[in-house]
């Protein structure tokens, strides 16, 4: 299969992480893990029907499909042409395009999109990316408690944050800033920061070059100690840091990544 990824114009760079296309043949029956990284997206089924194994549906042909903030792996079971197009938006930045309701109401989550609400697919299939740009800098509108800042601190720091230190720094409430994230990402600040320090370590544990312990990495990572670090592996991922060493599961994950 290849996989391919675009980014949006530099306007919408803020709000949409990346476009991306997954298309091949594939003969036997293949699984493909997809990471949770708190990101809303919009994907459009070309290819043939495929199942997503752990939300329990059946993604159909020329179906298109809302997928929220995820809080745990997903598994793919892909067969014969596929051809998905996506469309990954930043943490929190989904509802800058659409008024929906709280995003809370989608986590873990893959549902039906309404086509009137989707970019054309005529103009996505002869245009691609430039129509892509002007469809959604012609819908973007910043809300009134846009959490995009708050987001790019917790990135920027790698999930080694804690609830107080926002608060203090955007001059919010912890309550206002639950329910800011609970409108406009869909899961919890603390969740939102656990995540995002797991991510970090995942990285970090795949790009080992210095051969470092898994016990500095988890330090170096804001974990307590190795366990702290196996048991947020075990939560997204369902493996332990050195199954995956050991393994070529960590391969296969990076969909979500590139």
């Amino acid at each position: 299969m290849t996989y391919q990824s675009f980014l949006p114009a530099p306007k919408l760079q803020p709000y949409i992480d990346k476009y991306w296309l997954l298309r091949g043949c594939l003969p036997e029956a293949e699984v493909v893990s997809v990471l949770p990284d708190g990101c809303t997206a919009l994907c459009l089924n070309l290819g043939e029907d495929y199942r997503s194994l752990n939300f329990g549906i059946q993604v159909k042909h020329e179906g298109i499909y809302l997928i929220g903030a995820a809080l745990r792996i997903d598994e793919q079971v892909l067969q014969g042409t596929v051809n998905l197009l996506c469309i990954q938006f930043r943490p929190g930045a989904f509802t800058h395009f659409y008024r929906y309701g709280a995003m809370a109401g989608f986590t873990n989550k893959v549902q039906e999109f309404e086509p009137g609400l989707f970019p054309d697919i005529r103009k996505i299939i002869q245009h691609f990316v430039p129509y892509l740009d002007q469809f959604f800098l012609d819908r973007l509108e910043i809300p009134r408690h846009s959490i995009l800042e708050i987001v790019s601190s917790v990135e920027q720091c790698n999930g080694q944050v804690r609830i107080g230190e926002l608060t203090k720094r955007y001059f919010i409430t912890e309550r206002q800033l639950e329910r800011h994230f609970d409108r406009h990402l869909g899961i919890s600040p603390k969740q939102f920061i656990t995540l995002t320090r797991f991510r970090h370590a995942l990285h970090t544990v795949q790009c080992n070059e210095q051969g470092r312990s898994l016990s500095e990495v988890a330090w170096d990572c804001g974990y307590f100690d190795h366990a702290h670090l196996t048991n947020d592996f075990k939560r997204y991922l369902g493996s332990t840091p050195t199954s995956l060493i050991l393994s070529d599961f960590s391969k296969t994950i990076a969909l979500q990544q590139g």
